[in-house]
């Protein structure tokens, strides 16, 4: 379909309905489509630029670049960390009494200390994936939205060859 090729005429020749065709690769193509004129858009500017400032803009592109790899790691060991420190928090948690809480007292104070430090490791991780919510919950909700299919779709099977779906 990215060369062209018709949904109908791709269900005539593979014995699959039209809107199994659309419907597996009709919004895989335009986002393909969108992605890749975006690219040629994006590299027609560039080239526009002068020599000086394309050299500024990879430098620029390869920063941005690093401090996305690194954020990521640094989220990746902050919930190393929050992970640890919670895990030996509740093996102290085992060590208070249930009958006497009020003398474990340092206990507390100790595990108390140690998921403070676990909720503050775990900033960057929780923040990077809050940054993307909105768009998870659009995704989702769009799925939601979406007509099921029947089972003659579902198994692919083809409709009379008078009309597309």
């Amino acid at each position: 379909m990215l060369d062209g090729e018709d949904a109908w005429n791709l269900s005539k020749e593979f014995g699959v309905t039209y809107n199994a065709i659309k419907k597996r690769f009709g919004s895989v193509v335009n986002q393909i489509k969108t992605v890749a004129n975006q690219i040629v858009a994006v590299e027609n500017n560039f080239r526009n630029l002068p020599v000086s400032s394309q050299i500024e803009v990879v430098n620029l592109t390869a920063k941005l670049r690093s401090i996305s790899e690194h954020a990521a790691g640094a989220a990746e060991f902050g919930m190393m960390t929050a992970h640890r420190l919670s895990m030996l928090a509740n093996v102290e948690a085992e060590k208070i009494d249930d009958a006497r809480p009020m003398e474990s007292i340092e206990v507390l104070k100790g595990i108390a200390g140690l998921t403070d430090i676990a909720n503050k490791s775990s900033q960057i991780g929780l923040s990077l994936l809050n940054a993307n919510r909105e768009t998870v919950i659009q995704i989702n909700q769009a799925e939601q939205k979406e007509k099921p299919r029947t089972l003659d779709e579902f198994y692919g099977k083809p409709l009379s060859k008078s009309q597309p779906s």
